[in-house]
């Protein structure tokens, strides 16, 4: 039993303790009729926070992947975490769920590395890896929400470059040699800077294999 499924089962016996001392109180008070929802509502939330519900994480690998291809926040977070619940129901709320990766270091040795690395050894969460590849540690959820709508704005189209006027009068002939050279500078063309790709400083062989953070 892994230390996050561990963390998921005292956080649903917890829960499902809470909801019969609940509906026990509003029974013995003279509320019998509120007993049952706010009992099921708590034994709902106890499921949800269970290991018998699926979850739908990813591995630190997955959620590196995405990043770099995708553009497609990272969040590393374990169960119990209050800030790491409060960010993702901002994120739900906002129907920005889809374009984040939920990583547990609790369940995935490799992320617990990566978040130590990145908060000089501590395993603090919510760690966010951004769109652009930046990190943050326990932002607020405002943060993430930006960084995420102005990732999905479409780029302004870059302005077009006027073309000279073509000189009046008759063609002049080039020379042989300034007809090559002219050959040879068309065939030169630069290429665009291109973004280094986001490593993650956790190599595949595990902790402490450094990359460019």
């Amino acid at each position: 039993m892994t230390r996050s499924v561990h963390a998921r089962w005292w956080q649903a016996a917890g829960l499902y303790a809470l909801a019969v001392l609940v509906a026990v109180e509003l029974v013995l008070i003279g509320h019998p009729l509120l007993a049952v929802p706010v009992g099921a509502a708590l034994l709902w939330f106890a499921y949800v926070v269970s290991p018998i519900r699926p979850t739908s994480g990813s591995t630190h690998w997955q959620a590196q992947d995405r990043l770099v291809q995708h553009g497609a926040a990272v969040v590393y977070w374990r169960p119990g975490c209050r800030h790491c619940v409060t960010l993702r129901l901002r994120l739900t709320r906002e129907r920005l769920g889809g374009r984040v990766s939920w990583v547990d270091i609790w369940a995935y040795p490799e992320g617990a590395a990566y978040v130590r690395d990145l908060n000089d050894g501590d395993e603090t969460v919510p760690t966010v890896i951004l769109p652009d590849g930046s990190a943050v540690t326990n932002p607020e959820p405002s943060v993430l929400v930006e960084a995420l709508r102005r990732g999905s704005e479409p780029r302004p189209p870059r302005p077009r470059e006027a073309r000279p006027a073509a000189p009046s009068g008759p063609p002049q002939s080039a020379s042989p040699d300034a007809a090559g050279q002219a050959g040879v500078d068309r065939t030169r063309t630069t290429r665009p800077a291109r973004r280094a790709p986001h490593r993650s400083p956790v190599g595949p062989g595990g902790p402490g294999v450094g990359a460019d953070g």
